[in-house]
């Protein structure tokens, strides 16, 4: 069963650059023996990560393939890279990833896992644990006293309103493949000038489509208040 789930899932890691919080990644990817395939599109600037990345020398515990872009210069060649992704995804399932974050195995295996056994679901995540940086030996670690919030009403409007009165982030939860690659898809046409809206257009398109499941485990940890992260710039400009 365990094998099933390992090969029925791709993790999208979207790159522009940042460096070495990429090869951080590769990093915590090769030492826990990331099981699942890694389809890694890279927006940046700097060289040296496609030279790394290519050799194949570093990284032999992690099953991925590299895939380069002209660089990110507006939100159009960003979201045009998200919706070429699916030409590499063959699993049924994807989940996307940021090169600040860091998987538990266990969570992606379950929220596979759930999805396979409950067809009305759109998508499945758990919890999200944060790490604070203190300074650069020190820091915290938090996980949100709030309880996972299920959307699961019977008809699409609602479920989309439900979402929009008590927003819960999905957009790096596991989803159906042809449910995300027609999300992003649409997302390229509309082609939004903020990323928040992007973020929550996704999110609204999987709700409408079907249910989404939060369930009470650990799911993804994230560095929080990353340098360079392009959440943090855009919020601080609006």
């Amino acid at each position: 069963m365990l094998n099933d789930i390992d090969k029925n899932l791709t993790i999208i890691l979207v790159l522009k650059d940042r460096v070495n919080f990429t090869y951080r990644w590769m990093e915590y990817a090769n030492l826990i023996k990331l099981p699942f395939k890694v389809v890694i599109l890279d927006g940046g600037s700097d060289p040296a990560v496609e030279r790394e990345l290519l050799s194949g020398e570093k990284y032999n515990n992690v099953n991925y393939q590299y895939c380069r872009y002209p660089y990110d210069e507006t939100y159009q060649d960003f979201y045009s890279k998200l919706a070429s992704a699916f030409k590499h995804v063959t699993t049924d399932y994807v989940a996307l990833a940021d090169n600040d974050d860091f998987f538990i195995t266990k969570g992606l295996r379950e929220s596979v896992d759930f999805l396979m056994k409950n067809p009305d679901y759109a998508s499945c995540g758990g919890q999200t644990g944060g790490i604070f940086f203190k300074n650069k030996r020190n820091f915290e670690f938090g996980i949100s006293s709030s309880a996972p919030k299920d959307i699961n009403d019977k008809s699409a409007i609602e479920r989309v309103k439900k979402n929009f009165a008590s927003y819960d982030v999905t957009y790096y939860d596991v989803h159906r493949s042809e449910q995300l690659k027609e999300s992003f898809n649409k997302l390229k046409n509309l082609n939004p000038s903020d990323l928040f809206i992007h973020e929550i257009i996704v999110s609204s398109l999987a709700v409408a489509s079907g249910k989404t499941k939060k369930n009470n485990y650990l799911y993804l940890v994230r560095q929080n208040n990353s340098p360079g992260s392009v959440a943090t710039s855009t919020q601080s400009n609006n």
